[in-house]
């Protein structure tokens, strides 16, 4: 006979734990936003999540290790809004719904205090990052190669994704750190296109449309 594994419901202290981790997330996301994470403290997090000090160090080993968590959570959400804000451009240009999705995500990273936090741990960003997107820009990406948008073969996709975010990291600290005279999320983006094999001149054409209004945060702090 054929039994179904049903998820067993989490216990009272299971979904008081579970609260708590989340609380602290929210927190130090909220924190982190406004002040960066070097300024933010654990202290601050705790406060803030009316959770003792020491409660803390249950949930989290340390700083690091809950701005990284918060980091997942931040590009998770923004990878759900960006799906949703280029569905309309991945059946008829996916390598449009690309160049829009890349350009908001540079656009975040050069913005956001916290982002610009994390760009001073690349190793982690990128291995985050690349982690992160990789469902949204893999389907992106095959769909521009089905579509002959991309010269590039499928079984090189996930290993041009993980080139594509470094690429994409260090164009943002280049624009950040004034490495580069004139360069800007276009000319990083026109980059990450041009290595996928599409002509320079059509991903001109795709780094010029309006930027689309995208949904705004629902970030889930109960992942991962």
């Amino acid at each position: 006979m054929n039994t179904v594994l049903q998820k067993q419901p989490l216990s009272r202290s299971e979904r008081k734990k579970q609260k708590t981790r989340a609380d602290l997330l929210n927190t130090a996301y909220r924190l982190m936003s406004k002040d960066g994470v070097d300024e933010t403290t654990i202290a601050e997090i705790s406060e803030l999540s009316d959770v003792a000090f020491g409660t803390f160090y249950n949930y989290f080993k340390n700083k690091d290790e809950i701005a990284a968590c918060v980091l997942d959570c931040v590009i998770k959400d923004l990878g759900e809004r960006l799906a949703d804000a280029t569905k309309h451009l991945r059946a008829t240009d996916p390598a449009a719904a690309q160049a829009i999705s890349m350009r908001i995500v540079l656009r975040e990273m050069i913005t956001s205090p916290m982002w610009r936090s994390w760009l001073k741990k690349t190793d982690l960003l990128v291995e985050r990052m690349t982690v992160g997107f990789y469902d949204h820009a893999k389907r992106n990406t095959l769909l521009a190669i089905q579509a002959g948008n991309y010269d590039l073969d499928e079984k090189d996709v996930d290993t041009a994704h993980s080139q594509h975010t470094w690429m994409m990291v260090g164009g943002v600290k280049s624009i950040l750190d004034n490495q580069v005279i004139g360069i800007n999320e276009k000319n990083v983006v026109e980059g990450v296109l041009c290595s996928k094999g599409l002509p320079l001149e059509r991903a001109r054409e795709l780094t010029a449309l309006p930027l689309p209004k995208i949904p705004p945060l629902q970030i889930d702090f109960s992942y991962p």
